[in-house]
């Protein structure tokens, strides 16, 4: 099976959903691949760590060999999680997700950490903007996943899905 076999797919640390299906995997999909969301669309956005430490977002086929063969030989090196996350821990593996998420895309545009875009905004300086509207963007985003948990923890809808709520979030416009 191929990764664009799946309707969805999405890998952090040791805990791999395939189709809807949890994994926890003995073995890393790649060294360097952090994170990976797959939803049915051409290729899977991938969070990878350089050689230098650094880490930076890729959507395009680099990976799809090693993620292609970690899905064929799946049953060799994982085991299915038979009790189901609790809605907690799904809530606390959907934040981690996003954090390492928005992480990359900070990480990206030269600042070491979220709380490093602090230091630039509210002065005159060379990374006044680029902080700010990375800044806005985070704020968008922790909006949007509050109001969705809100709306769960109010009983209208139901948790909703990692891919559901990653593939809905804010994309950072530069």
């Amino acid at each position: 099976m191929k990764i664009t076999d799946c309707s969805s797919f999405s890998y952090h640390g040791n805990q791999v959903m395939v189709n809807g299906i949890s994994y926890e995997i003995g073995i890393p999909l790649d060294e360097k691949i952090m994170v990976v969301l797959y939803n049915g669309t051409d290729y899977p956005e991938i969070t990878e760590r350089l050689n230098d430490g650094t880490v930076r977002t890729v959507v395009d086929n680099k990976y799809q060999y090693a993620i292609d063969e970690w899905i064929e030989v799946k049953k060799s090196y994982t085991k299915k999680i038979n009790n189901p996350l609790s809605d907690e821990e799904q809530i606390s593996a959907i934040k981690k997700v996003i954090n390492n998420y928005i992480l990359s895309v900070v990480k990206k545009y030269n600042f070491s950490s979220t709380n490093s875009i602090g230091k630039y905004v509210g002065y005159d300086n060379a990374y006044r903007s680029r902080a700010e509207s990375l800044g806005l963007w985070i704020s968008e985003i922790w909006s949007f996943v509050d109001s969705k948990l809100l709306d769960y923890n109010n009983g209208n809808i139901v948790l909703p899905s990692l891919s559901s709520i990653v593939n809905s979030l804010p994309k950072y416009k530069g």
